[in-house]
């Protein structure tokens, strides 16, 4: 999306002004204060940037489809299983990270990475999907396996579990049915682990999880920035195939319409 591009703030009234109310804390919570002096300027800052909050460990950012909340959560604020053993994990520094550091497997049996945010965060009424976020080092092994699973919970009820395969998608042909991995824009890798409703109201957590647990093959290579929680566009359902979304009267009607077109045509 080009810098000067022009939004139409018309679209979201009353969302907007939700985001402008709420924006008081996340300027409490943010590393870096910045100020706005109207709801359009602060609303066309967070649909092309990122905002560092809770002391440098989560971004904060609106979808530009939805402009609804996005989060991504850094690596640091994670649940990783060793994560603090440096004979498994390395935790780096580098400047293509938007956090201050990330975590480097170095080598385990056992892969579980779990990542919550609660639901107050997030925008009511809206389905989230969940991203891993990372980058592959060039001796990268054991990433492929049909054990690795991504999954989705609200409030510890699982809503999604897929296979995901975090190597490229040549290298996961023989892995069936997987979720495969893609180049973000920024230069990173990635996968998505799962989805979940929220409805708005609930008191509890979203919880999002890369686990690899039953095969335990031996896995190094992995650089975790963190997991991207994001709102899912809606799709416009599209028009007279979508045989759901028809009265049972229409559907009998079309179906005649066609077998009257294929008898005549024959």
């Amino acid at each position: 999306m080009a810098e000067d591009e022009v939004f139409n703030y018309e679209e979201g009234n009353e969302q907007d002004n939700n985001v402008w109310d709420g924006y008081l804390d996340i300027k409490l919570r943010a590393v870096d204060p910045q100020q706005f002096n109207s709801r359009e300027e602060l609303l066309d800052h967070l649909f092309k940037h990122w905002i560092l909050i809770d002391d440098g460990r989560m971004s904060f950012s609106l979808d530009r489809t939805t402009r609804k909340k996005s989060f991504m959560i850094s690596a640091r604020e994670l649940s990783i299983a060793h994560g603090n053993n440096p004979q498994y994990w390395e935790w780096e520094s580098t400047t293509k990270s938007r956090f201050r550091e990330v975590a480097r497997l170095v080598w385990v049996y056992w892969l579980d990475v779990i990542g919550t945010i609660p639901l107050n965060m997030l925008t009511p009424s809206t389905t989230y999907a969940a991203y891993l976020v990372f980058s592959l080092t060039n001796n990268a092994f054991g990433l492929d396996t049909k054990a690795m699973e991504g999954q989705v919970s609200i409030n510890n009820e699982k809503h999604e579990t897929r296979t995901v395969c975090l190597l490229n998608p040549q290298e996961c042909r023989h892995v069936k049915h997987a979720e495969k991995s893609r180049l973000r824009d920024d230069g990173w890798i990635e996968v998505k682990l799962g989805q979940g409703f929220v409805h708005g109201g609930e008191v509890g957590t979203f919880e999002m999880k890369l686990t690899e647990t039953k095969e335990l093959w031996e896995k190094r290579g992995l650089v975790i920035q963190g997991i991207d929680i994001r709102p899912v566009a809606i799709k416009e359902q599209s028009s007279l195939l979508n045989f759901a979304s028809l009265p049972v009267v229409n559907v009998f009607a079309f179906l005649s319409v066609c077998c009257f077109v294929w008898f005549t045509v024959k």
